[in-house]
Parts: C-alpha cells; sequence; structure tokens
C-alpha cells in the first residue's frame, strides 16, 4: 500500500495535488487527493489499481489514452464466422476451414490469439503451448464459449445486493482469456492458475493493463484445495465471498474434482453463482463432479442449451461444450 501511495503522490504533487488519504479496499482501493481551486478545496478519488487515472489527475485531464490495437495473428470471431458461412453454404476447399474442430486447432498453433470484445476493443492473448505439467498454455474451446456468453449477460445472473463493483474468480484461468474478457466488461477479476502457468498468466493480465489502461484484472496462484492460497485469494478480493466463479475446462481427473469443489465451496457466499463449462475429458470425474455438486450445492443446473443458443455460441454445439451453473452452497 505504501508503494502505491508513493506513486499516487508522485503524480499528484506535479501539478500541485495532494495526497490526503489511502482507502485499501481489495478492487476498489482508492487514494483521495486533493487540491485548492479559487479558495476552496477541490477532492477526487483516485483508484489504486488504475494508474492511467492516476497520470491524467497529475496532468490535469479527466481522458484516458487511447489504447493501441495489439498486433494478433487471428481473431476468434472472425474465423469462427468463417466457419458458420463455409458450413451455411456448403463450402469445401483446400484453403478454408470446414469444421470448427480445425479452427481450435489452429488457434492452438498460433503465439497470439486476438478477441474482439463488444465494445469493439481488441484483446491480444499470448499464448505458451510449451507450459510443463499443466494445460494453461493454450486457450480452450470452452474458454472461448463462456466468454462470449458471459461478457453480455453475466450481470444479470448477480447479486445487486452490493453496490461495489461486482468481483469475479476464475479458476484455472490458462492464458487468462475468460478473465481478461470480464475485465475489460468492467467487472473486478481475479485470475489464478497452480504455479508452472503465473509467469505466462501474468504476463497476459499486465500486458492488458498496459494496453488498455484497465487494472480491473489482477493474477495470484492458487492450487485447489490449499487453505493458504484461498486464503490469499480472499485477501486480494478483500472479502471471503466472490460474486461469480467462473471456470472452464477443470474436469478432466478423479482426484481434483473434492479439491475445486472444496475452493468453489471456500470462495462462495450465499449469492455467488458458479459458472464452469467444460467438454467431458473423464467420464468418471465429469459424473463424480456432478455428484458431489449436488450434495455440496442447493442448485445445480444444466445450462448447456442456453449456451449453444446464446448469439455466436452456436460453435459450442459441435464442440460438445457443457455449462454447469452451481449456487447455494450447502
Amino acid at each position: 500500500m505504501e508503494n502505491v501511495r508513493a506513486i499516487a503522490v508522485v503524480f499528484a504533487t506535479k501539478s500541485g495535488w495532494e495526497v490526503n488519504d489511502v482507502v485499501p479496499h481489495g478492487c476498489d482501493s482508492h487514494v483521495v487527493i486533493s487540491s485548492p481551486n479559487n479558495g476552496l478545496i477541490k477532492k477526487k478519488k483516485v483508484p489504486l489499481l488504475d494508474t492511467t487515472v492516476a497520470r491524467s489527475v497529475s496532468s490535469g485531464s479527466n481522458t484516458r489514452a487511447k489504447p493501441v490495437a495489439p498486433s494478433v495473428d487471428v481473431i476468434i470471431q472472425d474465423m469462427l464466422a468463417k466457419v458458420q458461412s463455409h458450413s451455411l453454404k456448403g463450402v469445401q476447399d483446400e484453403d478454408s476451414h470446414t469444421s470448427v474442430d480445425e479452427v481450435f486447432f489452429e488457434f492452438a498453433n498460433v503465439k497470439t490469439l486476438g478477441y474482439r470484445c463488444q465494445d469493439d476493443t481488441l484483446l491480444a492473448i499470448q499464448q505458451h503451448p510449451a507450459v510443463d505439467d499443466c494445460t494453461g498454455g493454450v486457450v480452450w474451446e470452452t474458454a472461448v464459449a463462456l466468454a462470449m456468453f458471459l461478457e453480455s449477460k453475466l450481470k444479470k445472473f448477480l447479486s445487486t445486493v452490493h453496490v461495489r463493483k461486482h468481483i469475479v474468480v476464475e479458476l484455472g484461468a490458462g492464458c487468462g482469456l475468460l478473465g481478461l474478457v470480464l475485465a475489460r466488461a468492467g467487472y473486478a477479476v481475479v485470475l489464478t492458475e497452480v504455479s508452472q502457468a503465473m509467469e505466462h498468466l501474468a504476463f497476459n493480465v499486465d500486458k492488458l493493463a498496459t494496453a488498455s489502461g484497465s487494472r480491473n484484472a489482477v493474477a495470484t496462484q492458487l492450487f485447489w484445495g490449499s487453505k493458504e492460497d484461498i486464503a490469499c485469494v480472499q485477501e486480494v478480493m478483500s472479502s471471503p465471498h466472490a460474486d461469480a466463479i467462473v471456470a472452464t475446462d477443470v474436469i478432466f481427473a478423479d482426484e481434483l474434482v473434492a479439491p475445486l469443489l472444496q475452493t468453489m465451496h471456500a470462495l462462495c457466499g450465499p449469492h455467488t453463482v458458479v459458472f464452469v463449462c467444460v467438454q467431458e475429458r473423464s467420464a468418471t470425474a465429469h459424473a463424480l463432479f456432478l455428484k458431489q455438486a449436488a450434495d455440496q450445492f442447493a442448485r445445480v443446473e444444466h445450462w448447456s442449451e442456453r449456451l449453444w443458443n446464446s448469439p455466436g455460441c452456436s460453435f459450442a454445439r459441435e464442440c460438445e461444450c457443457e455449462l454447469f451453473v452451481l449456487a447455494g452452497p450447502q
């Protein structure tokens, strides 16, 4: 906190502002700065997680710098739209991708994927397939599907009992596509991964912050079932509970089902909604997850049809993506 205060002091004092207070409150942390204005004291709140705002205040401007469009190898929505168009027209040739599986195979083999957000911002997600001992180095179909489904819809599924910004925790964030899309949509997002994938995840989170000026996202380590890591996530949130938990392709091994659900349960409050989008990687793990989830949550609902019928998400049916929603921890 003192480091951030020092940064705020530097920015503020350059233009005659004075830092009055530092208010720590997770993703809503801010500093209060003031300056005399015709004999009156004029005050502003500057988010601690948003250095762009701090810079603009120090220069006397309230506008953000226009982000520069990033360089990407392919744009996800463009490729999926091309597949759908070819499918409707019955086009098949050597130069066109004729199935969603082929498109995602190509996605896995490029360095930087582009995702066009609904505000027309282009996010650049760098992949690193060589990440050891985990699958967090590439973007999977389920992450794309859930990002497209929740980007404009998540807010209507969440409780309105809080006036603060909604907090979302992503489990098994991988490259960070889903969490960063939600951060761009205005949610405060904590993206979590195992240590092996953290360096790469943190790189993508920092790249978004630099490109867009948004400090809505933070990356932190979380081994499922680790009380220490769970406590760290709660500290980052400044809350014991998230408003939403999102997870994709997290059901693939029997022995990880219990710690996964334990982690979800620990981060859930009475109003938390959990979204789990998966492809069936292991029939036994899949069945075990649904059985144990029913023991720990009052609501376990199958939302796959909602996902498949959502605009832009029809590919999720072909990819056999399933969506489960959990709520009401018991």
